[in-house]
């Protein structure tokens, strides 16, 4: 069954200049995987949730320089770094960080939580929440409903879900 794509738009600026480093877009798929779009003028850079580079985008102009271990070094007007154990570390002035299972945890001073089943369960201070079949549900105030071939059908803002209390005391 092919699942759509789900676009969260958050956008995160670095610094207040007209050439920061934004994080423009994260892409999380139905399934709960993430991927994130960076950009800074002209130069698109596309990271995967464990932070590698799928693909880097400049304009004509713009050129990219790579290190000895084919890492790019520069692209553009953004400086690339890496850390010790190969791990993209910083775009320009935007700082990258990782958990300890090697997913990106924390770019620039937006926050992301992995629930017990490895998915994202939140962006920030927006929740998302999957259905028993290990897809999103809802994500902040919004209900998610899927067609049945798997596609969004419709998002709609939520009523809250109704939580039932037992009280299993004798």
């Amino acid at each position: 069954m092919r699942k759509g794509i789900l676009i969260v738009l958050l956008v995160l600026f670095a610094c207040g200049n007209l050439s920061a480093q934004v994080l423009r877009n994260i892409l999380i798929n139905v399934g709960g995987k993430a991927q994130y779009k960076v950009s800074s003028g002209n130069t698109l850079i596309y990271l995967d949730d464990q932070g590698k580079i799928l693909s880097l985008e400049t304009d004509a102009s713009g050129e990219v320089s790579y290190n000895k271990n084919f890492q790019p070094q520069q692209a553009g007007n953004l400086g690339i770094q890496f850390n010790y154990e190969g791990w993209l570390s910083q775009i320009g002035n935007l700082i990258i960080q990782y958990d300890h299972t090697g997913r990106i945890d924390k770019i620039g001073d937006l926050v992301f939580r992995y629930n017990y089943q490895q998915l994202i369960s939140s962006v920030g201070n927006i929740s998302i929440i999957y259905n028993a079949n290990k897809t999103i549900d809802q994500i902040g105030v919004y209900k998610l409903y899927y067609n049945y071939s798997g596609k969004i059908s419709r998002m709609d803002d939520s009523k809250g879900l109704i939580a039932l209390q037992l009280n299993f005391s004798k």
